[in-house]
Order: C-alpha cells, then structure tokens, then sequence
C-alpha cells in the first residue's frame, strides 16, 4: 500500500502504556500488488480515510499495520468502536482480457460506533460495471443512510460466515427491533 500522506493528531499513551490518537487521515493511497503481473490488471485508490477517536485495541491493531511494531489481531467486533469514521473517492478497476471491472465509491461515512450500536452510516455515489464473457451489468446506487443500526446483527452475519446459518441471527431478526 502506498499513502501519499499521513496525519495524526492528540497522539497520546494511556494509563496501560497503549499508544493511542485521536484522529487519524490517510490521504491519496494506492493498493500496490506484492506480484508484478498482477499491478497491470487491477487498480486500487483511496482519496481519503478519516477516523476519530478509536477505541484502543482498534488504534493498537491501525499502529500495527502501518507501523514498525508488531502487528496484533483483528479486534474482536464489539472492540471497533469510534467517533467518526469516513472515506472519499475510492476506485476499482480491473480488465483480464475481454472482461472488466470498475466499483466506485464517493464516500462512506459511519458516526457513534459503539459496542452495540451504530449511530449512523451512509454510503453515496456508488457504481458497478462488469463484463464477464457474455455477462454484462451496471448497478448504480445514488445514496443510502441508516441511523440508529443494531451491530448484534453485523456480529451475527459474521458468524453464519464462520459457523452457517445460526440461531442467533435469526432470533436477533426476529426480536425486538428497539433492543
């Protein structure tokens, strides 16, 4: 990945001896294949990446992987929480042959992500095209908000992935919506 620029900002240490930020911007960034051949066929690019006070582990987890020191997991769903968090202007394309593919996003942008609760997320400007041999689509999607999203359900998605259709997802679409 290459990033043209980087910003943080109240950089600070907690009590537990974590480095943390309060905000973070990653600016003009491009995917950049580990194998060459492939760097001719897909192309990648984010305007810009916002976020604003992370929770820890999700700040420790970003330092990993920009950072020198040592990568850790994924945090667990219920440990990304933030303030605010937004992308702009992402790109990709892809041609293998006669086939092709082109997604482009305007921006994401998701507000008050807690342990529980999501208080925001909008998504604008997205478009899809393909050409896949005789396959052929578009797909556009001029905007989309959702205010006040339960994540149990995004957690529950996660493990009918992991585990297959789940009880647990089921009886969170079927319970009651205001918990």
């Amino acid at each position: 990945m290459k990033i043209g620029e980087m910003r943080f900002g109240g950089l600070y240490v907690s009590e537990e001896g974590i480095a943390n930020f309060s905000d973070m911007t990653l600016s003009m960034i491009e995917a950049v294949p580990t194998d060459p051949a492939e760097s001719e066929d897909v192309t990648a690019t984010l305007g810009e990446v916002s976020l604003v006070n992370p929770s820890p582990s999700l700040a420790a987890w970003l330092a990993g992987v920009f950072g020198q020191g040592e990568a850790t997991d994924i945090p667990a769903p219920e440990d990304v929480q933030f303030d605010s968090f937004s992308l702009s202007n992402w790109l990709i394309e892809g041609v293998d042959g006669e086939d092709m593919m082109r997604l482009s996003i305007d921006s994401i942008a998701a507000e008050d992500a807690s342990e529980s609760k999501l208080g925001q997320f909008g998504l604008s400007g997205l478009d899809l095209s393909f050409a896949d041999g005789d396959d052929a689509g578009t797909f556009t999607l001029g905007s989309i908000e959702i205010t006040g999203a339960n994540t149990e359900i995004l957690e529950g998605l996660a493990k009918v992935e992991e585990d297959g259709p789940g009880e647990d997802l089921i009886g969170m679409m079927y319970g009651n919506p205001l918990d």
